[in-house]
């Protein structure tokens, strides 16, 4: 199989006469074989992983192990004064690749441009070396845009879990570095990005100022993407964790849920709003397919017999709060999700149906190895919510996605 080809791979190549005329002992603690470093071994992974599958077809693009070796195969052929140049060859191939996978998930040269911090003719310059270096067209160019042709598909096939696992390296290697730096890029609900997440990215960049942060807000199904797509490095949304095998996720708070209502409405005389309680009401909503909208469907719809008036459907919180400040209805939304201006200035009831919560969720790619920076920052995500988390309710820990 393929652990025993690489072994025999390895061990042929770090055996073989060096240019003293020495076997080299296959042996790491040997004082004989000039081991590269790990990054030498990070930029040389994309020309090993095309000697893999040629040499080896039946090998799983998966298989980490089977890449590494070869790459320390390659190495270990190459006289030791030629390797920084052989590895500056590969590591352009390897910034081609990521050249490659930018312009695959946003199928536009202007954003992936943007996404890799390169100018557009950088980016179109390196995907043609790319694609002579292949000898395959790997986009094809329409008026409507860029679509993936069958080699394209391929090699992203291929290329994704290879960036990973150079991501992976090079988190291994960051481990030694006494001063945490790289960068993370969250995103939020509009919501959370502009309550519970600014504090969290404050304090976080004042503990570990050499690590770089941004912040991106948009919708559920917008942020679980951008971080299957490595665009989000960590997201917080509302709702349980979402259930995608490449996705792990926490549920890091509980936030309470609210009825808001006109100032003198007849609600605003009970102590607490249960779903028998909203008979006859009007309720302004979201659009469907909004995380805001399931919570009421979830939380008022089931609970009732006969279904709640719908008076409209907007496409933000903010105008829901107006609508209600004049007098068009009531809504059930996240406490916190009442602007301050908009609080002043309408009711705001306690909810007493089930769930009275909903909650706040993190999410995250799997990796096996994650970058310090992102594991710093989970640990600072978690001890941030726990703090914020209503009634004392201690948060649910540990919940990758099966």
């Amino acid at each position: 199989m393929v652990a025993p080809a690489c072994l025999a791979i390895l061990r042929e190549a770090a055996n073989r006469r060096g240019p003293d005329q020495q076997p080299r002992q296959f042996s790491p603690k040997s004082p004989a074989v000039q081991w590269p470093s790990p990054m030498l071994i990070i930029s040389c992974v994309p020309q090993c992983v095309t000697t893999a599958f040629t040499q080896y077809p039946s090998a799983s693009a998966w298989n980490a192990s089977f890449v590494i070796v070869e790459a320390l195969r390659f190495l270990l052929a190459k006289p030791m004064d030629s390797l920084p140049d052989a590895c500056a060859e590969y590591a352009m191939q390897f910034r081609h690749l990521k050249t490659f996978a930018a312009v695959a998930s946003t199928l536009n040269i202007t954003r992936a441009a943007r996404k890799v911090h390169l100018t557009q003719s950088s980016v179109s310059e390196q995907i043609q070396a790319l694609e002579a270096d292949l000898g395959a067209r790997l986009f094809d160019r329409t008026r409507r845009g860029l679509r993936l042709t069958e080699a394209g598909q391929r090699l992203l096939d291929h290329a994704t879990p290879l960036l990973a696992l150079a991501d992976e390296a090079k988190a291994a290697v960051a481990d030694a570095v006494a001063e945490p730096r790289g960068s993370v890029t969250a995103g939020g609900l509009e919501t959370l990005c502009a309550t519970h997440v600014p504090p969290l990215l404050a304090s976080f960049g004042k503990a570990y100022p050499a690590i770089a942060l941004a912040l991106k807000s948009a919708g559920s199904g917008d942020l679980r993407a951008g971080v299957r797509s490595g665009g989000l490095d960590i997201a917080f949304i509302f709702g349980g964790p979402p259930v995608e095998t490449e996705l792990a996720s926490e549920t890091v708070a509980e936030e309470s849920i609210a009825i808001i209502a006109p100032r003198g409405h007849r609600l605003v005389a009970k102590p607490a709003i249960t779903p028998q309680d909203l008979d006859g009401e009007r309720f302004l909503v979201t659009e469907t397919g909004c995380v805001y909208r399931r919570m009421f469907d979830d939380m008022v719809v089931a609970a009732r017999a006969a279904p709640p008036r719908i008076a409209g459907e907007f496409g933000s919180l903010a105008a829901i709060g107006r609508m209600v400040q004049a007098g068009a209805g009531c809504a059930l939304v996240p406490r916190l999700a009442v602007p301050e201006e908009v609080a002043a200035a309408v009711a705001i009831l306690p909810w007493a149906g089930a769930p009275a919560t909903v909650p706040i969720a993190m999410i995250w790619r799997k990796r096996r190895v994650h970058a310090p920076a992102l594991r710093l920052f989970l640990t600072a995500a978690r001890e941030h919510f726990s703090a914020i988390t209503p009634g004392g309710a201690r948060p649910r820990h540990a919940a990758p996605c099966p």
